[in-house]
């Protein structure tokens, strides 16, 4: 009963009040949400193009050195843990 009253007031973005900061949860996680959305926009910017560009110049020049090193460098990038 407990759970299906929380998912209730979670669902209606009544999240209750921080008790480290006394505001409403809801406000402090849509502002962090707005600042995090913000910031894989400009990752996104960033990044598509680079790897596209990357991509292209390693499929070009396919089975160098330097197709090996590009394969070989992003697929580490890709299991590096975020935190």
């Amino acid at each position: 009963m407990r759970y299906v009253e929380w998912a209730g007031h979670f669902v209606t973005g009544q999240w209750g009040t921080s008790y480290q900061y006394g505001q409403s949860v809801f406000s402090i996680v849509t502002h962090a949400l707005g600042n995090s959305l913000l910031l894989a926009g400009f990752a996104l910017v960033i990044i598509v193009p680079t790897s596209i560009l990357v991509g292209v110049f390693a499929g070009l020049r396919r089975d160098s050195l330097l197709d090996r090193a590009i394969t070989v460098s992003s697929l580490s990038m890709t299991v590096i843990p975020s935190s």
